[in-house]
């Protein structure tokens, strides 16, 4: 194993690889013979011989610098110290990055941060010395541009990339900065103090200005109500005017009316006492119609009831004659139907016996339950037909005549 600059390599050859923060610096023989082509590779990887080769590593990452200028003299003379703070890389394109690796290889960060911050510095001298305090202190970003931009041309020839610059501190030992800040204090004093003069002369010309608006306001209020007063004064003659012309139109209107209504008045007199005469001989009439009336309903209308009921009970005593013999002929068939059903159950009954018998001898089980149901049917029978054995008569009559039926039903519910 060799080493050649703080990187190891093996005799018959080695395969180095790099990061993306990382540039390896190939250099010497490629192949068999000699060549001064410089190899540079970033975030890759490659062989190399270790007899013929040399590598060399250069760091990609950002490195900060910091510089502290001392006394320098702005373009009127006025010492200032300016710290500034630079963050840097080396670049990692490969059109510069040989600038950097011929100027910087070999070295480390803390020599590469000298040369460069010595190189800034000096940018920063050149740029105070073209400003004044003034432009330096109010616009900083202004100046930091500046400087960047002065000195990027040259780490650019270095293969140097700026990524931010940022002024960290302006002051001075002399006091400049301290006399200069109280003179711009005593000028906001003042402005604000001349501002504030200025203000109460508005406020009190603004005020002046009101209390005229008021005044003239006031005057025109008083014109405007003595002009309404003038004007009501007129309205007012106008409307008694007119007032006292539409009295002495009523005073004539009143008596010309009073004489229409009293013509009015005797006609509707005259068409009063026609009315009483046409009302009284009306009332005369209705006089006569009401002993007509009354003569109606005194002897006329008692007579045509009494006629009307003797024919209404004549005849509903015959319709009553009629559905009695109706009923009991329908009594007489319906105690028939219902001694033929007695018989019809009887032998239905003996013949049910008779079968129950014959197989009583097959099951006797069976025989058992419906032996003991048997003997219990006729107390069933007995209490289902108690509530008919209080029953004495039934009538049922059946005819086309609707009357006849609804007196059949009354018969029967009497009966019940």
């Amino acid at each position: 194993m060799l080493i050649s600059n703080g990187y190891e390599k093996e005799k018959m050859g080695n395969i180095h690889v790099v990061g993306p923060n990382e540039a390896l610096i190939i250099t010497g023989g490629l192949g068999c013979c000699q060549s001064k082509h410089k190899r540079m590779i970033i975030g890759t990887w490659c062989w190399i011989w270790w007899w013929i080769n040399n590598v060399q590593l250069l760091s990609l990452e950002i490195f900060t610098i910091k510089t502290n200028c001392q006394n320098v003299q702005t373009i009127y003379g006025v010492p200032l110290c300016v710290t500034a703070i630079i963050h840097c890389r080396i670049t990692n394109r490969l059109d510069r990055l040989k600038f950097a690796a011929e100027q910087f290889l070999g070295m480390t960060i803390s020599q590469i941060r000298f040369i460069l911050r010595k190189t800034i510095e000096g940018h920063i001298h050149t740029i105070v010395g073209t400003l004044s305090v003034e432009e330096i202190c109010n616009d900083q970003i202004k100046f930091a541009n500046l400087i960047r931009e002065l000195a990027a041309k040259d780490l650019n020839n270095m293969g140097i990339d700026i990524v931010s610059l940022t002024i960290n501190n302006i002051y001075d030992n002399v006091d400049y900065l301290d006399s200069l800040g109280r003179t711009r204090i005593a000028q906001v004093k003042q402005d604000a103090q001349i501002k504030i003069i200025e203000s109460e002369r508005d406020i009190r010309i603004i005020e002046t200005e009101c209390q005229q608006q008021s005044i003239n306001q006031s005057l025109i209020s008083k014109i405007k109500i003595e002009t309404a007063k003038q004007q009501y004064e007129v309205k007012k003659f106008e409307y008694d005017c007119e007032l006292n012309r539409q009295k002495t139109e009523t005073e004539l209107a009143y008596e010309l009316q009073s004489i229409k209504i009293q013509q009015i008045q005797r006609l509707e007199e005259k068409k009063i006492e026609l009315i009483k005469k046409q009302k009284s001989i009306q009332l005369e009439q209705l006089e006569i119609e009401r002993i007509n009336q009354k003569l109606i309903s005194d002897v006329r209308l008692p007579a045509d009831n009494e006629s009307d009921r003797i024919r209404i009970e004549a005849k509903a005593g015959k319709n009553v004659h009629l559905m009695m013999a109706i009923a009991e002929m329908e009594k007489i068939q319906q105690i028939g139907l219902a001694k033929i059903n007695r018989n019809q159950k009887i032998e239905m009954a003996k013949a049910n016996e008779m079968a129950i018998r014959t197989n009583i001898l097959s099951n006797y089980n069976d025989v058992a339950i419906l032996s003991m149901i048997m003997l219990t049917m006729p107390e069933l029978a007995k209490e289902i037909c108690w509530p008919l054995s209080r029953i004495t008569e039934i009538v049922i009559i059946s005819s086309s005549s609707s009357s006849s039926s609804s007196s059949a039903k009354t018969t029967i519910e009497q009966n019940i």
